[in-house]
């Protein structure tokens, strides 16, 4: 638990976060609600470790299947390992593993418009941007801007 709380500390982790999100206790919350997706029969929601090849926790990658075979996805990883092909790597797993195994054909992604190493991932990944939600959120004394990226389980862009 330690682990993970650590690899969410930290500025460069949560500047595209609210201050909420990043606290301590929404970390240990939100790993107890991993462990306990994990248990759910039928399982609709999926959220992985990354690590090391030596076990160190680096990062998280999960998908959350919806209705109408339609699933978000996401990534997370500790500042010092972004770049390297991780988020990229686990991304593409868990969303082959929802497509060949879950029967999702919709596939969504939503990050702040200023995050760019997040879009750089949903293009690499071949999604495209489906939509803009104007000042929806309000964190850090600020309106942002979200990004949602799509693709069907053929890679095209499906809600556009």
């Amino acid at each position: 638990m330690q682990a993970y709380v650590e690899l969410r500390a930290g500025y460069k982790f949560g500047r595209f976060y609210s201050e909420s999100d990043v606290a301590k206790d929404k970390s240990v919350s939100l790993l107890e609600m991993f462990i306990s997706e994990s248990e759910e029969q039928p399982r609709s929601m999926y959220q992985l470790a990354i690590t090391t090849k030596c076990g160190t926790l680096i990062g998280s990658c999960g998908i959350r299947v919806k209705a109408n075979n339609i699933a978000t996805v996401g990534c997370e990883l500790a500042r010092q390992y972004q770049a390297a092909g991780y988020a990229y790597e686990a991304s593409k797993k868990i969303i082959s593993y929802a497509v060949s195994n879950l029967n999702v054909r919709h596939i969504y992604a939503e990050t702040i418009s200023e995050n760019k190493a997040a879009i750089k991932l949903c293009e690499k990944l071949g999604m495209q941007l489906a939509s803009k939600l104007v000042k929806n959120k309000f964190f850090q004394g600020r309106w942002w801007d979200t990004l949602i990226f799509a693709m069907n389980d053929k890679g095209e862009t499906p809600f556009v």
